[in-house]
């Protein structure tokens, strides 16, 4: 789910997605919530602390995903509560986002933090646990496949990366011991043996890293300025493991029109 924003993109507003229906007062959200077809099948949330808006882009037949519509959802409920910054990943305005360059580093600073996808998760598993061990168990399910079929992953690997796939195996691992899904826990454990056979002991070594990173990653805490120190400090112990060029920072920067808001600086 790349969280930059779409170049020359048309927007068409669509209606509620129906299997958002029974989750959709248990979120709580207090802004105004507006879904919008996506070109491409990047399925992803925009959060406005402004306009007191959120924007989801659905692409097409993700209007029948329930469990990660509701997760995109919960990236909402904490943008409300903390910081726009647990929806999308927002930049110094400095920058020039349709810089090749920037898009390229951005890129780097959106996996960096990616594991707000497991506080998001927190709270999705308080609405509904049944959701939250869908996009574990299919996520075994994808991660099994790639590996039994080399050609689907090197395929993969060349279209999100390989940080792509270490960073999301690493997160999928670490859910599965953060949520107690001991069933899925062997099935796991033979895509970790694969990973070394397929990949190497580099590979490897470097996902079981981001796993244990992953695992013991502290819960978000309910005050504002603690989740921005502990959503900095986790994104830069992240960049670090995974030997990043850049520095991430985030910094608060007061806009004339719109006031303070926290942004993020990588260099």
């Amino acid at each position: 789910m790349e969280r930059l924003p779409p170049i020359g993109s048309e927007e068409r507003e669509i209606s509620l997605p129906e299997v958002l229906k029974p989750y959709f007062e248990k979120v709580g959200l207090k802004w105004k919530v507006r879904f919008f077809q996506a070109e491409t099948d990047t399925l992803r949330i925009d959060s406005n602390s402004v306009t007191k808006e959120h924007r989801i882009w659905v692409g097409e037949g993700q209007e029948k995903w329930q469990e990660l519509l509701v997760h995109e959802l919960c990236h909402g409920k904490l943008a409300e509560t903390l910081d726009p910054n647990f929806s999308q990943v927002n930049f110094h305005p400095r920058y020039d986002i349709d810089d090749p360059q920037f898009r390229k580093k951005a890129q780097l600073v959106y996996l960096s933090q990616a594991h707000v996808d497991i506080w998001v998760d927190d709270l999705v598993e308080k609405i509904d646990p049944i959701l939250t061990k869908r996009m574990i168990s299919q996520a075994v399910s994808d991660f099994d496949r790639f590996l039994k079929r080399p050609n689907i992953l090197y395929q993969f690997l060349k279209e999100k990366g390989e940080a792509y796939f270490f960073v999301t195996w690493g997160m999928n691992t670490a859910e599965i011991k953060r949520r107690n899904l001991g069933e899925l826990l062997e099935e796991n454990q033979r895509i970790l043996e694969r990973i070394f056979i397929v990949l190497g002991a580099n590979y490897g070594t470097l996902s079981q890293v981001l796993s244990r990173f992953y695992e013991e990653l502290p819960k978000l805490p309910s005050e504002k300025e603690k989740a921005i120190e502990l959503l900095q400090s986790s994104t830069q112990s992240v960049s670090q493991i995974l030997n990043f060029p850049i520095k991430p920072k985030l910094i608060e920067h007061t806009h004339q029109r719109y006031g303070k808001s926290w942004v993020w600086k990588f260099d």
